[in-house]
């Protein structure tokens, strides 16, 4: 249904040639169009897109100094005679020193000066300095980097948001799940995504406020980032703990998940019920199509009822090898969906398109 708003622009500015047409401004015509069209085209990719969480750590760090561009601009002026004269403006645009961080998933970041310098200390590999093919760059240029030591413990793990296709986030099928808005969840106590900030690391284990942090919370929380960065492009996986009173019971989990609209592809979400330190419950929610990680997951904590999250994490870096990420092309037969206030606004925007179209091809032909 969303691809007939790709017509709008096109019907506004052929009822438009209706009421007049100026062979002269067919450039006019078509430029308000294809703007038109790729704003819509804009809007539909990013609002039928879901985001998911990607990890990865720092592989090298770059930084290109400075220099500056010369710009030569072509004036062309005509005279009272009607003759054309042609001038030359010449202009010097200085570029700044630029710092980079390049992650294993070819994710770029731009960073500071000093964090450039630290993960270069950091990782004791020395500069390496290269030279830069700027087009008309009349003075500085080139630069300098550095690559990671090969220590896991020497690099720093980023967490990023990334776009992609999701037919059930807002489908109609029975996949989808029930729809919990913001203060239900918070009377039920469901976790928010956890926000995403640059250069800090990524909470991926969200305890309940009425419960005590686990032992070695830190040092576990590290650890499962550090498994989502290394393991998480090589498995496709993302990993989150979910920490809940134990009294709440199973199926909190479970509207948790719903909660988070059915949970991205590349999530395994480990919901424990937790009681004085003691696992009492455990689910583990994901998209597999076989959930043998899912069945050893809740195996483990009948083994180790005990809270220690951080010899989890090191056992469940091992056991990545039987996950298998569902395969969302399997939904494609649902279609391409916005949520309802998404879609309202997609379509208000693109008759306003559409007019601004009809409007700017009337005063052309005009």
């Amino acid at each position: 249904m969303y691809y007939f708003s790709y017509a709008i622009p096109v019907v506004a500015m052929l009822v438009a040639l209706c009421f007049g047409y100026n062979s002269e401004k067919w450039v006019t015509y078509l430029l308000v169009t294809a703007l038109a069209e790729g704003v819509i085209a804009l809007m539909f990719y990013f609002f039928s897109r879901a985001e998911e969480y990607l990890s990865g750590y720092v592989v090298s760090v770059v930084h290109l100094n400075a220099w500056t561009e010369k710009v030569v601009k072509t004036v062309s002026t005509r005279d009272s005679q009607g003759h054309y004269q042609t001038t030359y403006e010449v202009r010097y645009v200085e570029h700044p020193d630029q710092w980079y961080w390049y992650l294993n998933t070819d994710y770029q970041q731009t960073i500071s000066k000093s964090l450039f310098y630290e993960m270069c200390r950091r990782w004791g590999t020395g500069l390496q300095y290269f030279n830069t093919n700027y087009s008309n760059c009349v003075s500085g240029g080139g630069g300098e980097e550095c690559y990671w030591n090969g220590c896991e413990l020497d690099t720093r793990t980023v967490t990023y948001k990334h776009k992609y296709k999701n037919p059930v986030r807002y489908s109609n099928s029975l996949f989808k799940g029930s729809f919990i808005n913001k203060t239900q969840a918070r009377e039920l106590g469901l976790f928010d995504y956890p926000s995403v900030s640059p250069f800090e690391d990524q909470v991926v284990i969200l305890c309940d406020n009425n419960l005590p942090k686990p032992l070695h919370y830190e040092y576990a929380n590290a650890e499962l980032q550090r498994l989502n960065a290394f393991m998480g492009a090589k498995h496709e996986i993302h990993v989150f703990i979910l920490l809940f009173q134990a009294e709440k019971g199973r199926e909190t989990a479970l509207k948790q998940r719903d909660y988070w609209k059915g949970l991205n592809k590349n999530e395994f979400v480990i919901c424990l019920g937790v009681c004085n330190q003691k696992v009492k419950w455990c689910e583990a929610l994901s998209w597999m199509d076989r959930p043998d990680l899912s069945l050893k997951t809740r195996d483990y904590f009948v083994k180790h009822e005990d809270l220690d999250l951080l010899n989890f994490v090191k056992w469940l870096r091992n056991h990545l090898n039987i996950w298998k990420r569902k395969e969302f092309k399997d939904f494609e037969y649902l279609g391409t969906n916005m949520s309802k206030g998404k879609g309202l606004f997609y379509w208000i925007v693109s008759i306003i398109l559409g007019i601004i179209v009809f409007l700017v091809c009337i005063n052309a032909g005009t």
